[in-house]
Parts: structure tokens; C-alpha cells; sequence
């Protein structure tokens, strides 16, 4: 892929709920080369497909407890800790690839070009997409 951006719906839709079982809704319009991307009606980003994708904004590095003499706490955010910066790392190196690609390739949407992926970097998350639709509006 030739422009890949990353999103952290939460950040700025408080009532995106990422458990299994939970219901969002997803919306992606797109107008030339701008696709804007919404969950629940609010509006998380926009991506300029001429444009090359920008490092993401990566979510809150996990609190340290205040009880640092706490064992079970340490260990939960030491494991939080650990997952973050796999998580970071992921980032980056998806990030260079996307930007290694972009420079060699221009991202092209033939007409009907549709997709959309949703990655969980940690645990199990069950995605269940049902009635999607797609409206093309000429003009």
C-alpha cells in the first residue's frame, strides 16, 4: 500500500467503543483525493491521497501507578508498558513502509476502489461489519 494512515477513533469520538459487541458506525466520504473518515457522526481525520502519509499520532503512553510499591499494579502497567512501545514499534516500521512505497508509487483509486481495515494491536477483537453500504454520487 502506497499511502497508509493510522486513526485512533477514541481520541476524538469519546463514545467509540472498541469491546467486542459493541456498535459504531463508520463512514468514509470521499471527494477526489480527499477521503474524510467519520465514526459515530464525528469526524476523526482526513487523508489527501497526494499527499504523503504523516507519522500518526500515537494514543497516551500508559500512567504509571501511583502506588509504585504495589506489585500487582507494577506488573499490570509494566505489561501495559510493554504492549505500548511493541505497539510504537509497529507504528514506525508501518510508517517507513508506507512512506518507502509512496515514494515509488502514487496512490491510484480506479474508479469502484473501495476498502477499509481495522487492526487490533493487542488482545482479540472481533470485527462484524453488517449493513454496509456505498452510494456513488456523480456529478
Amino acid at each position: 500500500m502506497a499511502n497508509v494512515h493510522d486513526f485512533y477513533p477514541r481520541d476524538a469520538d469519546k463514545s467509540f467503543s472498541a469491546e467486542n459487541g459493541s456498535t459504531n458506525r463508520i463512514t468514509v466520504v470521499g471527494r477526489g483525493n480527499i477521503f474524510e473518515i467519520y465514526t459515530n457522526g464525528v469526524k476523526i481525520g482526513e487523508v489527501d491521497t497526494t499527499q504523503p502519509p504523516s507519522m500518526p499520532k500515537l494514543p497516551a503512553k500508559p500512567a504509571k501507578p501511583t502506588d509504585q510499591n504495589n506489585s500487582s499494579e507494577m506488573a499490570k502497567y509494566q505489561k501495559q508498558l510493554e504492549e505500548y512501545q511493541d505497539m510504537v514499534s509497529q507504528v514506525n516500521t508501518n510508517y517507513g513502509i508506507a512512506l518507502n512505497n509512496y515514494k515509488k508509487t502514487k496512490a491510484v483509486f480506479d474508479k469502484g476502489f473501495l476498502a477499509m481495515i481495522g487492526v487490533s494491536e493487542s488482545g482479540k477483537t472481533v470485527c462484524q461489519f453488517d449493513n454496509a453500504w456505498l452510494w456513488l454520487i456523480n456529478k
